[in-house]
């Protein structure tokens, strides 16, 4: 759904915007609500070194470091705040950083909004973390595991046709599911 907004840019003059889908702020629950903040904020390492090339484990610890890693910090720091709507001073925690610095960084990213190539960028690096987030939430991996079990039993039991009980059993065996009253014995 396309939302149509009105800003005051740089200069005093008035930007209009464009948004198809709400801002991750508006939202009345954050995404990523039910994930742990060290985690969330992860995953805002993850998102913003994969865009600006870097490794996010540089992203954290006491050193400031290049500029770069400085800037992709604070765009971490951001999506953690902003889209997950985590307080700064537990963002600043899993940055090992004071919180008064990732107030500072939030600042700087708010005062670069005034120009709208960057705006538009930043609005579609928090609607990827947004997405992000919601996936994680899902709990991929627990729906694997629940699917490889489900494949074993009904292979177990005779319950496929032939060419999917062959690939259910590829399957099976590759990821080594065992039978679970075999393992008690």
């Amino acid at each position: 759904m396309a939302e149509m907004a009105l800003r005051v840019g740089h200069g005093g003059r008035a930007i209009a915007e464009t948004r198809f889908a709400p801002s991750p702020a508006k939202l009345s629950v954050y995404p990523g609500a039910t994930l742990d903040t060290r985690y969330v904020c992860r995953l805002a390492r993850y998102c913003v070194a994969e865009i600006l090339e870097c490794d996010p484990l540089l992203l954290i610890g006491e050193a400031r470091g290049p500029r770069k890693l400085a800037f992709a910090r604070q765009l971490a720091i951001h999506l953690a705040h902003i889209v997950a709507g985590r307080r700064h001073e537990d963002v600043a925690a899993a940055f090992d950083r004071n919180r008064s610095t990732a107030s500072h960084h939030f600042e700087v990213l708010e005062n670069l909004r005034d120009v709208p190539e960057f705006d538009s960028f930043l609005t579609m690096l928090e609607q990827r973390f947004a997405h992000m987030l919601r996936y994680a939430e899902t709990r991929p991996s627990q729906a694997w595991g629940a699917a490889l079990e489900a494949m074993a039993r009904a292979v177990r039991r005779g319950q496929l046709e032939a060419e999917t009980h062959f690939d259910a059993k590829f399957v099976t065996d590759t990821f080594r599911v065992r039978d679970k009253r075999r393992r008690s014995r």
